[in-house]
């Protein structure tokens, strides 16, 4: 499904932190057609929702895997490879998660 939203990478203004910005091909983009700032809307609007599943996806996969645990078996040359799609996913969850949160 294709969506019309402004692609990541989106920033917060550090001098305005109410201004959120979309960075593409390396500048800020500022001026945006009507139907993408609409799509981008949808998406803000939705942001509480999708921080609330990633938390609870996060909290289910504690129970499957500790995120320590997780880790360890990354370290480990002969598990690696089992485990790496999980990690790479688990850790996503996780920087989204503290992006939301701004503590990243």
């Amino acid at each position: 499904m294709k969506t019309s939203h402004t692609p990541g990478i989106w920033a917060i203004n550090s001098k305005n932190p109410y201004e959120v910005f979309a960075i593409l091909n390396g500048g800020a983009s500022y001026a945006l057609p009507d139907e993408q700032m609409l799509a981008n809307a949808r998406l803000i609007s939705a942001a509480p929702d999708l921080l609330a599943a990633l938390e609870e996806l996060e909290r289910q996969a504690q129970d499957f895997h500790d995120w320590d645990d997780l880790v360890c078996f990354i370290d480990d040359p002969e598990t690696r490879a089992e485990y790496e799609d999980e990690y790479k996913t688990r850790l996503m969850i996780r920087l989204a998660i503290a992006k939301a949160r701004g503590e990243a």
